[in-house]
Formats: C-alpha cells, structure tokens, sequence
C-alpha cells in the first residue's frame, strides 16, 4: 500500500510582490490532487500575510530576520516528510512538479534535495549559467550533485534538512544555498 507523498511548504515574502506571491500560490494549489499532499505556511518577514488562501497557515515576523531565518522560522509550522521552499517571485510551471519531485526522492533515497530547472517561459534561452548550481552548467538538462542551491525554490527531504541544521540564518541574504547545498 502506497502513501501519498506529503509536502511541508514554506512561502517566503515581505509583501512587496502580491501579483508574484499569488501567481506562486496559485502554482501551489494546482499541485493538490495530482499525487502529493500539502501543508502550506506563508511567512511575513517583517509583513503580516493577508490575502492568502484560508487552507494555509501565516506567520508574521515582527522585523526582517533575513531570508534564511524567515524560511527557517516557517518550518515548525507544517508538516510533511518532505520540505518545498518557495519565495514569492518564483512559481511551479507544471501541475505534477512536487508529485515528480517526491517520486524522485522516494526512488533514490540518497538524495537530499533537489533543485528544479529554473525557467522563464518566455525567455528559456536566455536564462543565465547561475541558475544551474553545478559542475558542467553548460549541460542545462542533466543531472548533476550540487554545490550550491539557488535558493528561491527547493525540495528538501525533511531528514536531510534537520540533520544540516536547516538554512544557514548566520546569513542575511544570500550564500545559504551553498551552505545548506
């Protein structure tokens, strides 16, 4: 007997952005039904959420405590055997992207995280080499282990997350996705 996969995600914003943050809620919530179960908390980093969907849960953080220590602060929050990190300019593409990413970590259960391809559907081609956190960039469509993670959009097996430590908070912006990498 099979389990539906199940999903802690934790969408980062500081409320600037409400066009993007409801474009990646609304990627989020096209993934229900389609293979995977989700537990959704939307962070404020210094913003108390408004406008979010009654089903997900809100946290407002007082001040800006960085982006690593505002994803970090929504992890408590949800539950899932596995971790989705997604700041509010970034959104899933396809439907079944968290249902293939779980099947992944489920089939190889080395592997800790995976990034997805980041695009931009309306310009693929110009989509520069920093998106693709790894040794051989110029090789867009193969697997790769990491060095680093771009960090706007992860998946995270919740064992590897706790036994790193979760996202480096010592940094404000910046350089955690080589470290949790």
């Amino acid at each position: 007997m099979s389990t539906v996969p199940t999903f802690a995600v934790v969408v980062l914003s500081q409320g600037r952005r409400p066009r993007e943050l409801d474009r990646g809620l609304r990627s989020l919530q096209r993934q229900v039904g389609v293979g995977v179960e989700l537990d959704v908390v939307v962070v404020g980093n210094a913003w108390t959420p408004v406008g979010i969907p009654s089903s997900y849960k809100t946290v407002a953080l007082p001040t800006n405590v960085g982006i690593p220590a505002g994803r970090n602060a929504g992890v408590p929050h949800v539950d899932g055997e596995f971790l989705f990190f997604l700041d509010d300019d970034a959104w899933l593409i396809d439907d079944d992207a968290l249902a293939r990413m779980a099947a992944y970590l489920q089939e190889h259960p080395d592997v800790g995280m995976i990034q997805p391809r980041i695009v931009d559907p309306g310009h693929e081609d110009e989509m520069p080499g920093r998106w693709i956190p790894r040794l051989g960039a110029s090789k867009r469509y193969h697997e790769a282990n990491v060095f680093s993670v771009v960090e706007m959009t992860v998946a995270v097996r919740r064992t590897a997350f706790e036994a790193t430590g979760g996202w480096p908070g010592v940094f404000f912006y910046a350089h955690e996705g080589v470290e949790l990498a």
